[in-house]
């Protein structure tokens, strides 16, 4: 089943187009060209075969076909598929890889309340990932199940 293609995207960024700067939506995408920023969400991105991405994602669902360097936050799933790459960590409350995917980063489950805000999201995923690398005791309401 072809997840990403249940959500019709109410926004495309179509193979050869650039953008430089950081995208903003209440809104599902599609991203097929190249975005220099971050990408904010509160639905879910899809990032086509040909998208690539230099900068965080922040979506309810993420979806991977093209290649992300940057990290992931989401509530919902983050799925990589088939020669999808993620060049940074994953944070989301379920996480599928396909096989000849790519990640060079980690992951962890994401245990956010359905009213958490992505943004928040991600401020308690940074704040957790610092607190295990400083080896302190990470709070019950952040990612803390290393996968």
């Amino acid at each position: 089943m072809n997840l990403s293609a249940i959500f019709k995207p109410a926004f495309y960024i179509s193979k050869g187009t650039t953008i430089n700067g950081s995208i903003s939506t209440d809104d599902n995408g599609n991203i097929n060209g190249t975005i220099n920023g971050e990408i904010t969400s509160q639905s879910n991105i899809t990032i086509e075969k040909n998208g690539t991405v230099n900068g965080d994602v922040l979506a309810k669902n993420v979806f991977v076909k093209g290649k992300i360097k940057g990290n992931i936050y989401c509530n919902g799933k983050a799925h990589v598929s088939k020669n999808g790459e993620v060049h940074g960590h994953i944070y989301a409350g379920e996480v599928t890889i396909d096989k000849e995917s790519v990640l060079k980063g980690g992951m962890a489950q994401l245990h956010a309340k359905e009213a958490t805000e992505i943004t928040e999201q991600k401020e308690a995923a940074v704040e957790a990932t610092a607190a295990v690398l400083a080896n302190k005791p990470v709070a019950s309401e952040v990612p803390q199940n290393w996968f």
